[in-house]
């Protein structure tokens, strides 16, 4: 199987844009009595009471409109329309993929990886909710909108702000680097890329983005700290996993910021610290 690694940024582009566009379905179908529809290049199952076609929709759709007087009925599943990267067979993997996991052809998954990223955020949420993480951090975001209300709003920031800052691998790593080797380079790009963000998200949330630097010290400084503990756990799959979770939670912002949805991101926080017990004893 070719995978991903074996491709640059530009290989990558050039094979979804030349890839055959598809709509693969899968098809149920009733032909009347006495009646045989040729089903062309399709892999056909059944018999005379039904049978189940797979191919093409738009090869599909044709022989079913050509032959509409020799069909009873049909149903028709389809999950993606003019696709153009099929799904990788997973058949032959060596790991742990739970369902949910959205995985394309040519991605290469490594030896015993666990994959349920649906789950994680899933029961990362049910956590959060019985330890109402949202609420506390709320109740700070209040009582610092007590102490400085006078700036603005503050609560929304602050929350938004600790977890999109907080969320990714430069964080992890660039505090495990300071805090084994004494070097802050990663740290110091990061706070470089933070600025410009908070930038963009103050303009819009308020000054409370401004107190999320107290979550990031919090969280960045334990890390920085304990970090001969931790680089036993926080392998490269672990904080792979960590970065991709993180990723998922900061769309979910979005989603916030733009008044799309309404969810309780912090409640869904513990998401990231699950795949340290998943890559560890799973």
């Amino acid at each position: 199987m070719s995978n991903a690694a074996e491709m640059d940024a530009q290989e990558i582009i050039n094979y979804i844009a030349t890839a055959p566009k598809k709509t693969p379905v899968k098809l149920y179908v009733r032909e009347k009595p006495g009646m045989k529809v040729a089903w062309g290049d399709a892999h056909v199952y059944g018999g005379r009471r039904g049978k189940t076609v797979f191919g093409d929709w738009d090869e599909l759709k044709a022989i079913l409109d050509a032959n509409a007087d020799s069909i009873d009925y049909y149903d028709v599943e389809n999950d993606c329309r003019n696709s153009a990267v099929p799904m990788l067979d997973l058949k032959g993997i060596n790991a742990r993929i739970e369902p949910g996991a959205i995985i394309r052809d040519r991605v290469e998954i490594g030896d015993r990886a666990v994959i349920m990223m649906g789950a994680i955020i899933n029961i990362g949420s049910v956590i959060g909710e019985l330890l109402h993480i949202e609420d506390g951090v709320t109740r700070a975001g209040d009582w610092l909108q007590k102490r400085f209300g006078k700036s603005g709003s503050i609560t929304e920031g602050f929350v938004t702000g600790s977890l999109v800052f907080a969320a990714g691998a430069m964080a992890v790593m660039g505090a495990l680097e300071s805090g084994l080797k004494n070097d802050h380079t990663i740290l110091m790009t990061k706070s470089v890329i933070d600025m410009a963000g908070s930038v963009a998200f103050a303009g819009s949330l308020g000054i409370g983005v401004a107190f999320s630097a107290l979550s990031i010290l919090v969280l960045e400084g334990t890390v920085a700290l304990l970090a001969s503990l931790l680089t036993g756990v926080l392998t490269e799959a672990v904080i792979t996993e960590i970065s991709v979770t993180g990723s998922l939670l900061i769309i979910g912002i979005g989603l916030n910021v733009l008044g799309l949805t309404k969810l309780r991101i912090m409640n869904m926080a513990p998401a990231l610290l699950l795949p340290i017990l998943l890559c560890r004893f799973m």
